[in-house]
């Protein structure tokens, strides 16, 4: 598995990974790349500038499902022996712990300076939320909404998908408003 980029306006495509291992999970920013490579011992987080042409680790342990916007990588990580999300900080170039709860949290996206993940803190899977201006953490999804994953977020709108009766659906946050809606609300997945 390698990574290819597909330029829209050039309409060219461009192969950005050759390693002999595998690479996984892109995710791209600006001229900025990230994906991991669970492939190798250890497994890393990778980010490729199509500016300099250069690639470089950012992380490498336990890590997997790299997300980037603007200068912002997420990730989660398992070195304290579950599941965390993590954060790499390019203009500061600085790591930062963003949760540390005993239990999974996964899949995160990031957005400026905020950061979405499912978490299984209470029991099921839920929504959080980590707003990096005011190092506060918000449960986005009540206990009592179900099962939630595959949060995305862009600006102050976030998406997942939620199964409550028995089906998946699709739901929406606005952090402008506080205000959660259902989107989908057909009787197949």
């Amino acid at each position: 598995w390698d990574i290819y980029l597909y330029d829209l306006t050039k309409n060219t495509e461009r192969r950005i990974t050759a390693a002999p291992s595998g690479e996984f999970n892109p995710s791209v920013s600006g001229n900025l790349i990230v994906w991991d490579n669970l492939a190798s011992n250890p497994s890393t987080i990778s980010l490729y500038d199509l500016t300099t042409n250069i690639e470089r680790i950012i992380a490498s342990g336990e890590t997997n499902n790299p997300r980037i916007s603007g200068d912002k990588i997420v990730w989660v990580d398992g070195r304290h022996g579950n599941w965390d999300i993590y954060l790499y900080d390019l203009t500061k170039n600085t790591e930062r712990r963003i949760t540390a709860d005993p239990s999974a949290q996964a899949n995160p996206q990031t957005s400026g300076d905020k950061i979405v993940w499912q978490d299984a803190r209470n029991g099921t899977m839920d929504i959080y939320l980590y707003d990096l201006v005011t190092d506060t953490e918000k449960q986005i999804t009540p206990v009592s909404m179900g099962y939630n994953l595959f949060p995305r977020i862009s600006g102050n709108l976030i998406v997942w998908q939620a199964r409550i009766d028995g089906n998946w659906d699709i739901y929406f946050y606005n952090l402008a408003t506080d205000t959660t809606r259902r989107l989908t609300a057909a009787p197949s997945e």
